[in-house]
């Protein structure tokens, strides 16, 4: 039987509109059909001393600098122990249970709780950023600068590297200051590496500046005794028996104690150093140390690259790449202390 042109054209075009009617169908079942949710990333931040704040709003900064939106691609889980060991080491392991995306230690102590924390519960499968993370090497946290070994990355910190710029500093100001004193708890303060190796600078480094370090040490005690110890210690000092205070990170670094330091210093008339730039809201004359917000920014590229898939120990472990000088300028006067104008220009004067 012959088939007519026109036939073949009307049967062509009927199965035309049955095509685009099943295209048109299938296309509006796929715009009615809800995009899968994606939920942000959940980052743990474990804090272990409020002062540290500004790594962790470094962070914020560098991660929205890359294009993620807090509450949308990431959440921050914030908690702060307030130098209270069991209480970092319970936020650590709090955070492990919960498996969030990463954690992110700031300082040292919240470092080896987290990685205390992962230890105990047999995991390496959380990733770890870490901040102003003194000596990780020597604390036993990573195995290398270069690759950490495990689920651990970050950016150090290495106030012990910082002493003799402290030295330096403390004798143009006043270079008639020989005589620097320390104090340490002992069998605690060994457990910290920053404190071991910033006192071994410290004894290394004096004589280079015509100064001798004078080491006071307390007793082995629970730490709710220490500050009642420290401060009949520290009111035994007498004057011209020290000329500066150099007060290291350690057992010694809670509110309370920086608090002894200080009012040790302004009794003396002389300058403390402390370790931290939010202590300077406490006293003490200067601090020379690592800028903790670059550090915060510095370690957001990290994230980013884990949270696209890289492995924590392919990232290299850095060190700050800024350092920082905050003075006091209320704290010099309350000392009698004139700062020369060479200090003072290189200076981030405190509190103005």
């Amino acid at each position: 039987m012959k088939i007519s042109s026109s036939k073949i054209i009307i049967g062509i075009g009927v199965l035309a509109l049955v095509a685009a009617a099943g295209l048109a169908m299938i296309s509006r079942q796929k715009s009615e059909t809800p995009a899968p949710v994606v939920s942000p990333k959940r980052i743990g931040v474990v804090e272990y001393i409020k002062e540290s704040d500004p790594s962790f709003e470094g962070l914020k900064k560098g991660m929205a600098d890359l294009g993620y939106v807090e509450g949308k691609d990431v959440v921050y889980e914030y908690q702060v122990a307030n130098a209270d060991q069991k209480k970092v080491s319970e936020i650590a392991k709090a955070f492990v249970d919960q498996n969030v995306d990463l954690i992110y230690a700031i300082t040292f102590p919240s470092t080896q709780a987290v990685f205390l924390a992962m230890k105990e519960a047999g995991r390496s499968d959380i990733p770890v950023v870490f901040a102003q993370a003194n000596n990780p090497l020597e604390g036993g946290i990573i195995k290398s600068y270069k690759s950490s070994g495990n689920n651990f990355t970050g950016v150090t910190a290495d106030f012990a590297a910082l002493t003799p710029k402290k030295l330096e500093i403390l004798q143009r100001i006043d270079s008639s200051i020989k005589k620097v004193g320390f104090f340490r708890v002992k069998e605690q303060d060994d457990k910290y590496p920053s404190n071991v190796l910033t006192v071994a600078s410290l004894k290394e480094n004096v004589a280079s500046f015509g100064m001798t370090a004078v080491e006071y040490s307390l007793e082995n005690q629970p730490n709710s005794m220490i500050p009642a110890a420290f401060r009949e210690a520290a009111n035994r000092i007498a004057p011209s028996e020290i000329d500066a205070l150099l007060h290291p990170t350690g057992v010694l670094y809670s509110a309370q104690n920086l608090t002894v330091a200080a009012e040790l210093g302004n009794r003396l008339k002389i300058p403390v150093l402390f370790a931290l730039p939010g202590n300077l809201n406490i006293g003490g004359l200067f601090v020379y140390s690592h800028d903790f917000y670059a550090i915060g920014e510095q370690t957001a590229p990290m994230v980013d690259k884990i949270f696209r898939g890289v492995s924590p120990s392919d990232i290299p472990v850095e060190p700050p790449r800024k350092n920082t000088l905050y003075l006091s300028l209320e704290n010099a006067a309350q000392i009698g202390v004139t700062i020369p104008r060479d200090v003072l220009e290189i200076a981030q004067p405190w509190g103005t």
